[in-house]
């Protein structure tokens, strides 16, 4: 939405507009458009081949992927609303294409930075290792200890934070954009 309220990303574009290394099929008439992204009425494709990687030097890079995996459309935009991790990683690689800079470097400077969340980012700390609680995993009628990984989905939920760089963000949501008395996002986003 930062990059709406610049005027560098229109809301109501089709989203293909903004890939110059794939283009989402034009299976159904209408186009999909940034909003439909958003909303999660894209009628794409939520398939999670090749997303995860184990250690940090198997990253891979979302356009890279993109690319290779491009989402399919089932639906028409716009007729059905339903949850993908799809949806916010074409969002992430359009950030990656209109600002020119990777998702994690333009998320830090644009926006946990400016917002002074100084315990935000995608990948743990050694200080944030003792944070960190342990999660679950409940396989074949057992619960086991879920190990750590990555994926290249960054903007679905990949981000490490603490309950105070959130209360900061949430903050600014709820004055209507403002945080510490600084604009962040116009009113009307």
């Amino acid at each position: 939405m930062k990059l709406v309220n610049e005027g560098k990303i229109d809301i109501n574009a089709n989203v293909n507009d903004y890939f110059t290394r794939f283009q989402i099929p034009d299976t159904f008439k209408q186009p999909i458009t940034v909003l439909h992204l958003l909303k999660h009425t894209s009628g794409i494709s939520d398939s999670y081949i090749g997303l995860n990687f184990t250690d940090i030097a198997e990253k891979r890079n979302m356009g890279e992927y993109l690319e290779q995996n491009v989402p399919q459309r089932f639906f028409p935009a716009g007729k059905y609303g339903g949850y993908t991790n799809r949806a916010y990683m074409l969002l992430g690689h359009m950030i990656e294409e209109v600002s020119g800079e990777d998702y994690e470097d333009w998320m830090h400077d644009n926006v946990f930075k400016p917002l002074g969340m100084n315990n935000t980012g995608f990948y743990l700390t050694k200080e944030q290792e003792p944070w960190l609680a342990e999660g679950t995993l409940y396989v074949d009628g057992k619960y086991i200890k879920q190990t750590r990984v990555d994926t290249i989905t960054r903007p679905s939920g990949d981000a490490i934070s603490t309950a105070v760089d959130m209360g900061r963000y949430a903050t600014m949501l709820l004055n209507n954009g403002v945080l510490d008395s600084n604009v962040f996002l116009k009113p009307e986003t």
